[in-house]
């Protein structure tokens, strides 16, 4: 007698095959996810190294290597608290910059909107006068500038010589009404 004679068991046989190739299936794809981060982590960390090491080449000050910040947002008038993490804190001259490291075709190019939205998220927390983003598969440096974001530097200024000129009008206007 035949296993094929036996419907059941050809049956049992095919659904065993199945189960047995969805759970090899599954777990390759997670094995070959696991494998891809990894590869792509290990890029990300050369490329980080290239870029401490371009940075210090070049006049450029490292500060601190993956400063983190905590800003928050309200979302329905409650307080959420996240985290962002620079690559590096640097300074050239008296310029203060963050500068953020990538790899990868897409990933270095500022008009990217997932790095483009970081680089003007560093800009605006870190109050730096500077973003920069380090291309490490070219070894290259890019100044990026968001013209309304602008350093805190400029708008303590600002307020500071507002009030230096609001103090010499009001010194003038008392001068005019003094008998």
């Amino acid at each position: 007698m035949l296993l094929t004679d036996q419907p059941t068991s050809v049956l049992l046989l095919v659904l065993a095959g199945a189960i047995l190739g969805i759970w090899i299936f599954f777990h390759l794809g997670k094995a070959w996810n696991n494998f891809r981060m990894k590869r792509r982590f290990k890029r990300g960390a050369r490329g980080e190294q290239r870029g401490l090491r371009y940075l210090r080449k070049h006049g450029f000050d490292v500060l601190a290597e993956q400063p983190a910040l905590s800003p928050y947002m309200e979302i329905d008038g409650r307080r959420r608290e996240y985290t962002i993490r620079a690559d590096f804190l640097v300074r050239r001259g008296r310029r203060r910059a963050v500068v953020d490291a990538k790899t990868g075709a897409c990933a270095a190019d500022p008009a990217f909107s997932a790095t483009r939205r970081q680089l003007l998220e560093y800009a605006y927390h870190y109050g730096v006068d500077d973003v920069y983003l380090y291309d490490g598969d070219r070894d290259t440096l890019r100044l990026v500038r968001f013209p309304k974001t602008g350093s805190r530097k400029l708008s303590y200024a600002f307020i500071f010589l507002s009030g230096i000129a609001a103090g010499l009008a009001l010194v003038g206007v008392r001068a005019l009404l003094a008998p």
